[in-house]
Order: C-alpha cells, then sequence, then structure tokens
C-alpha cells in the first residue's frame, strides 16, 4: 500500500477506493471530514491530497528513474496523440523533444496510466490552454511535489504567479534560450 494511502486509513480512517477518481477520493474524505467546500480546511486538505496521492501513483506506474528510456517511451506513449505511427525513440533526449510543446494535466496522466488507457484527455496545444483547464478543473498539483521528479519536471507550467498569466512558464523560457544559442 503506498505510503499516503496508509495515512488516509490511519488518521482519517479513510479506505482509499482503487476504482474511482482521485478527485472522487477526496471528495468522498471531505464529506467524511465534514470538509466544507471552499472553506480552508478543505483546500488545504485537497491540494495535499491530489499531491501525496498523485506522487505515490506516479512512482508506482512510473518510478522516478530519469535515466530509463523505457519509462520515458511510456510516457511519450500516453501523451504524444501519434506516438504508435511515429519512429521509436532511441534516447532520452529524442522522448523529451518529442514531449517538448505538449501539455497534459499531471493529474490527468496518473489516472490515465493507473486506469490503463492509452491516452491522456485531454492534451492541450498551448500552456495557457492548460492553465485554464487546471482552474476550471481544479486539478492543481503541488509544483514543489514536481520538481522533486525529473520525469514529472517535464509537465510543469506556471499555473500562479509571475509565468501564470499568460503563457509558457518553464518550457517557453527553455524553448526560447535554446532558440538564443
Amino acid at each position: 500500500m503506498p505510503p499516503y494511502t496508509q495515512v488516509l486509513l490511519s488518521k482519517y480512517k479513510f479506505a482509499y477506493d482503487d476504482t474511482s477518481s482521485i478527485v472522487d477520493n477526496f471528495r468522498e474524505l471531505a464529506i467524511s471530514q465534514n470538509w466544507k467546500k471552499k472553506s480552508k480546511p478543505y483546500k488545504e486538505q485537497r491540494k495535499q491530497f491530489i499531491g501525496e496521492i498523485v506522487v505515490d501513483q506516479f512512482w508506482e506506474h512510473f518510478g522516478g528513474r530519469q535515466e530509463s528510456l523505457q519509462m520515458w517511451k511510456e510516457l511519450c506513449a500516453l501523451v504524444i496523440e501519434d506516438y504508435e505511427s511515429r519512429s521509436a525513440p532511441t534516447s532520452i533526449h529524442e522522448c523529451k523533444s518529442m514531449l517538448t510543446g505538449t501539455y497534459v494535466n499531471i493529474v490527468d496522466l496518473v489516472e490515465t496510466k493507473r486506469a490503463g488507457q492509452s491516452k491522456v484527455k485531454p492534451i492541450f496545444k498551448s500552456a495557457k490552454d492548460l492553465r485554464r483547464y487546471i482552474l476550471r478543473s481544479n486539478k492543481i498539483f503541488p509544483k514543489e511535489k514536481a520538481k522533486k521528479n525529473p520525469l514529472l519536471q517535464m509537465f510543469l507550467i506556471e499555473v500562479f504567479g509571475p509565468g501564470g498569466g499568460g503563457g509558457g512558464g518553464k518550457r517557453k523560457r527553455k524553448a526560447k534560450k535554446a532558440a538564443e544559442a
């Protein structure tokens, strides 16, 4: 049993349901704890819950081995729409290049893998579109948690703060630096 799932059981007497989505599980936990939507405890616990569960499940399904070409290929297969029709990447660098400019929600990525589906839905063409989706769906994954896993870092964008207004966050800056070199 993943570490945070054990915390849920011991601290809240809540049994995580593997057949339900992460968001649905949180909804059930919030009801069981009488956390009111939009209250401070609800928001704080939701952020922690989603962050911890996604990290647990990401490690379970992908691991954190940034040097594993196989893990990078699995990410590409889940995220790149026409991956199967392309030549298989032969290096991690090729995988990263394929993923550049593709935007997915990290929560949706983990849910897709966990559910055994073949492609993440939805896939966005810009950080701005993904940002709107994240704010609308409230599927917010804590940036500080993603920074700890090199495979997750690939999918980071700024949602709040300096890069959160208009568009491209970390990837846009990296692309600009590469173009200037």
